[in-house]
């Protein structure tokens, strides 16, 4: 998926330091947020993000946990989103639900079978909204994925939200995320004596600094092949990819929105983050 823009790498704009700056001035002193799949790339930047805000305690949610946080800002809690109680008991006392944790496939994007995409993806992601419902939690946040609309078919050139889900996909990935992201939608709301607030953010491949799944996974190949990618691209395709700073500011400004009353303007809805610049695949593959 990419978003039209130049065409300079050079140009791209991160918001790390507004982002800091927005969200040293948001009281979230008060609030409990949960990350799963907290001891992941996206996840572990996440709850570091977090800390640096002053939110009262971060839960940090994942099947292992290797990452050093201060004890007095994070509690860490080991569990398989595929364990309904488990997730449950995780989430006692939680304000918000920031939910990362997923699975690519095995191998990464590549299934054309599901390889526990669907366990994890799917049915992970609908055992922590009813944990969230059965909790109290008020506010949750799925990350989400391109590849949720991503048929492989056609080309996504600044595409809106309400683009359909494709009828077929390339792999399993895709549509494991589609999935969740309709558990998400339809738990908006609900249960209607306390309910929960939810949203969807869908950013494009993740990067930043010590980002290990595809950048490792590119300059291996490279390695293999003699020191060059021998990719042929059709014509000129493009791309956009997501900086973690710039999708942890986005993952703030849902939740100040899923605060409000009905989940504010974020309630329901779903959004794609990306930097906003439009990148040629052929001259990124070929080093130019």
């Amino acid at each position: 998926m990419a978003a039209g823009g130049s065409d300079d790498v050079g140009t791209t704009r991160l918001a790390a330091d507004r982002a800091t700056r927005t969200l040293t001035e948001t009281p979230w002193s008060t609030l409990t947020v949960a990350v799963t799949g907290a001891n992941g790339y996206f996840g572990h930047r996440l709850v570091k993000s977090l800390v640096a805000a002053n939110v009262a305690q971060v839960v940090a949610v994942d099947r292992v946990h290797t990452r050093p946080w201060p004890r007095d800002r994070v509690r860490t809690v080991t569990a398989d989103v595929r364990d309904p109680d488990a997730v449950r008991a995780a989430l006692a006392g939680v304000d918000a639900v920031v939910h990362v944790a997923s699975y690519y496939g095995n191998p990464p994007f590549s299934t054309v079978a599901d390889s526990g995409e669907w366990a994890v993806n799917a049915e992970g992601t609908r055992n922590l909204l009813a944990a969230s419902a059965a909790q109290g939690v008020r506010s949750f946040v799925y990350i989400s994925s391109s590849s949720a609309i991503v048929s492989g078919r056609e080309e996504l050139l600044d595409v809106l939200e309400t683009h359909p889900y494709p009828p077929r996909y390339l792999d399993f990935y895709g549509p494991a995320k589609a999935a969740a992201e309709r558990f998400v939608l339809a738990a908006h709301g609900q249960p209607a004596e306390r309910p929960l607030h939810t949203a969807v953010i869908r950013p494009s491949g993740i990067f930043g600094e010590d980002e290990l799944l595809h950048i490792p996974r590119v300059l291996a190949l490279v390695d293999r092949m003699g020191g060059y990618l021998p990719v042929y691209f059709a014509g000129d395709p493009r791309s956009d990819w997501t900086h973690t700073e710039n999708l942890a500011w986005a993952v703030y400004l849902v939740l100040d929105q899923l605060r409000r009353p009905h989940g504010g303007r974020a309630g329901g809805e779903i959004f794609h983050i990306t930097d906003g610049e439009s990148l040629s695949t052929s001259r990124i593959a070929h080093g130019s």
